[in-house]
């Protein structure tokens, strides 16, 4: 009896855990967000780390917007083409960064550079451990 209701367990337990979402959802999900919803995320980001007034909030947001609906055009247009895809998003980054700085204060921008900087740096850092787990994959292979 103890036998049968150990194997009901497990096998319910296997079955639920399953059943659950990922965590992170996969990144074809993560581009399906609203324009709308990233610009806000976004501006609510910077707007903490910036600290910025009613009126750069909706600023920022109204910049963010229009971005976003272009990286979602350009995701569209491009979806078979990586290397045009990845060449228009940064040229709309690139446009936003432009176009965000015309609205900071010298010490919000200075903030925001360094907040750049370390963000490259980790981004940096992640790419190093991912080629040195390739590496040691290779090896390990061999």
């Amino acid at each position: 009896m103890k036998n049968f209701f150990l194997a009901a367990t497990i096998a319910i337990s296997a079955l639920t855990a399953q059943a659950q979402e990922p965590v992170n959802p996969p990144k074809n999900k993560q581009q399906k967000v609203d324009p709308a919803v990233r610009a806000q995320k976004q501006t609510e980001r910077m707007a903490a780390k910036l600290n910025f007034t009613e009126d750069q909030k909706a600023k920022i947001t109204a910049i963010n917007l229009d971005k976003n609906k272009q990286v979602k055009a350009v995701n569209e247009q491009y979806k078979d083409n990586k290397e045009m895809l990845d060449k228009e998003r940064k040229r709309i980054n690139k446009e936003r960064a432009a176009e965000i700085k015309k609205h900071l204060t010298a010490e919000q921008l200075q903030k925001w550079e360094e907040l750049k900087k370390e963000r490259k740096a980790q981004k940096d850092a992640k790419k190093k451990n991912e080629n040195t787990d390739g590496e040691i994959l290779e090896i390990l292979n061999n």
